[in-house]
């Protein structure tokens, strides 16, 4: 895998976590995680997201519904920076279901290097080529790197843990982030460390609004805008934008590839 493939799988897999959660008015029964009861819901729906809002345990699995490639419904209607923009997926035609489950990296021949890490895994068909390492903290969901499912085919660890969530996180919250390659990272024979690769992040919550589902609505959604551009030694940076929709109980509850990639929606039951 490339360096920029590797920057590819970082934009496809972040934080597809964390919407393990229920709100005030959220039906328990409508929630599609499986084997654990639905969390206790947030204390208030204040626009923040507070530190430990969020919940981050390992074993617990979330439906997304994937629109289909060139849908001409559902998406964005109005100005997220006015709070008032809808997502409106309530006629849109799905290309199918994909669960993700949040693991432990136990057993994995990447652990000694992250033992304290998150994964994400698809039920999808074909899999992940990679894992994208995940670390949840009091105050950050922070990227620590990515490791190749195919044992030493791909190790890429950060020198410093890229926060992508920060908390508290309001509409006013914007934050900047760098970091290379760390010693030990490679790719089959390649040393990425001394590759010259610098990964530089901008994340910024641009507004929010509301998510229109087939069978409900979900409110107070913030709209956080992140972009990756990686620097290669001598070479013109590579650029990748995602969009996601984050709710202070439930976590993620849409994302999307930048500029037309299918949206990625939390489905819940008709």
């Amino acid at each position: 895998m490339s360096p920029r493939a590797i920057a590819e799988q970082i934009t496809r897999t972040i934080a597809l976590l964390g919407i393990l959660g229920c709100g005030e008015g959220t039906p328990e029964a409508a929630l599609s995680v499986e084997g654990e009861a639905p969390l206790a819901a947030c204390d208030q729906l204040d626009g923040v997201v507070s530190p430990g809002e969020l919940s981050f345990t390992p074993g617990l699995t979330v439906r997304y519904a994937v629109q289909k490639p060139h849908d001409a419904l559902g998406g964005l209607i109005g100005d997220p920076a006015t709070g008032q923009a809808r997502w409106d997926f309530s006629q849109t035609d799905f290309d199918r279901l994909v669960d993700v489950t949040t693991r432990r990296v136990e057993g994995l021949w990447f652990a000694d290097a992250a033992p304290d890490a998150l994964i994400l895994g698809f039920a999808d068909a074909g899999g992940a080529e990679s894992h994208l390492l995940l670390r949840p903290t009091e105050r950050a969901l922070e990227i620590l790197g990515v490791a190749s499912v195919t044992t030493n085919e791909q190790l890429f660890i950060y020198d410093a843990p890229i926060p992508f969530l920060r908390f508290p996180m309001d509409a006013q919250s914007a934050w900047r982030a760098s970091a290379s390659p760390a010693e030990g990272s490679l790719w089959l024979d390649y040393d990425l460390a001394s590759a010259g690769i610098v990964d530089r992040y901008t994340v910024e919550v641009i507004g929010g609004g509301s998510l229109a589902l087939p069978s409900m609505e979900i409110g107070d959604v913030l709209a956080i805008s992140l972009t990756l551009s990686r620097q290669l030694r001598d070479q013109a940076p590579w650029i990748a934008q995602e969009t996601y929709l984050i709710h202070e109980c439930l976590g993620t509850v849409a994302r999307r590839t930048e500029p037309d990639g299918p949206w990625w929606v939390v489905w819940y039951p008709r």
